[in-house]
This record gives structure tokens, sequence and C-alpha cells, in this order.
């Protein structure tokens, strides 16, 4: 874990082409690292959840590049490590669980859903939580859950089109979503200090799986 960090803060200080490009051989390590790290992962979350498979780590991780047509920062690369274990790899749908490791405490384990711009899987999810309720406030009012998480994502001010008759329910704030992700943050010392990274992480993602599953039966 110290070689991971120590590429992505001299990344973060030295942020340009020149740069990364002479730096191959500690990225190559570093990703080597990470890439290790992600397939123990994996073996770990496909034992805990059987819509896992174990898949190559290469095609579950995240380039360096980023996408610059709309960014205020224009600086070349996102200086952290990045991979999505879901049921069809690293395909956000269904969804899955999310590793995002980045110097600075800005690392986290996610999982949920993105679905902003993508109209037909809001709908999908907004239905399957007014059709079920009652189930998917207890996966929210599960106290090993709650203690740790609150779910995220763009929302409407009111309820959406087709939904009026529960803005009164318990589900009301849920149905505004446009996305329903989670996520739980890391410090640079819970992963630098940590005995053991994977069990740690499984037993976070143990308490996510019930809410993917939810989400996942709609997609």
């Amino acid at each position: 874990m110290n070689e991971l960090f120590t590429y992505l803060r001299n990344l973060q200080q030295n942020n340009q082409r020149e740069w990364f490009h002479a730096h191959k051989p500690e990225r190559m390590a570093a990703t080597q690292q990470f890439e290790k790290l992600v397939n123990e992962l994996n073996i770990a979350l496909a034992d805990m959840d059987e819509t896992i498979a174990v898949h190559d780590p290469k095609t579950l991780t995240y380039r360096f590049n980023r996408d610059l047509r709309f960014a205020k920062d224009k600086t070349p690369y996102m200086p952290a490590f990045r991979a999505n274990i879901a049921p069809h790899g690293k395909a956000f749908i269904p969804v899955g669980y999310y590793l995002f490791i980045m110097p600075g405490n800005r690392s986290f384990l996610g999982g949920g859903l993105y679905a902003d711009s993508i109209p037909e899987v809001t709908e999908a999810i907004r239905k399957q939580i007014s059709r079920r309720p009652q189930e998917f406030m207890t996966i929210l009012e599960e106290p090993d859950f709650k203690q740790d998480f609150e779910v995220l994502g763009t929302k409407l001010k009111r309820m959406p089109r087709g939904f009026e008759e529960f803005k009164d329910s318990t589900i009301a704030e849920y149905l505004k979503h446009k996305s329903w992700h989670l996520s739980y943050e890391l410090s640079d010392s819970d992963l630098l200090e940590s005995p053991n990274v994977i069990e740690e992480a499984i037993d976070v993602f143990q308490r996510i799986k019930p809410f993917n599953h939810f989400i996942n039966r709609a997609l």
C-alpha cells in the first residue's frame, strides 16, 4: 500500500504529461500492486456475494487519464487508483462494489447506482422502491447499515411525475433521487496502517450487499 500512496502523491504534485511518461516504471509497479489488491478483493467478494464472478483485475480498473472536455480542472490525470467489481465485471449496471484510493484522506468504498443520465434506469428503481417500500426501509434502518451509510445522489425538488401519491410517505425523499449510491470514507491511515485491508473492505461491502441486491432486482 505504501508504494501506491507514494506514486499517487508524486502524481498529485507533478500532474503533467511529461512527468507521467517519464515515470512509467514507478507507475507500472504501483499499478501491479493495485491489481494484486483488486484480485484479492474480487476473490473475497465472490465468496461473499454469489452474483460476483472472478475477473482479470486488469478489466476491473480504470485509467489515470481524465475526460477534460467539460472539466474546469485541466490537469490531465486522476491521481487515484479505481476499480469496480460488479456482476458483469467493471460495468456499473448491474451494480457492484467500488474501490477508490486517493491520498489526502479522499479514499472510499462505494456501492449502489449512478443513473443521473439514464432516465429509464431511474424510473425502474423508483418503481422498485414504491412497490417494496417496507423492504427498502428495512434495509436502510438496519443498525449496522444506518450507523455508516446514507443514501446519496442527485435529487429532484419535487416528487417525480407518476409518484405524487407517495409525497407523504416514508419513501418520498428516496423517490426524488435520480441516483442511489453509498460511500464509506477511508482515511490514509485506515489504508496504510490496516493489518488486513481486504478483510475490512469485505466487512463494509457485506453491509452494502442488501442495498445492491435490492437495486439490482429492478435492473
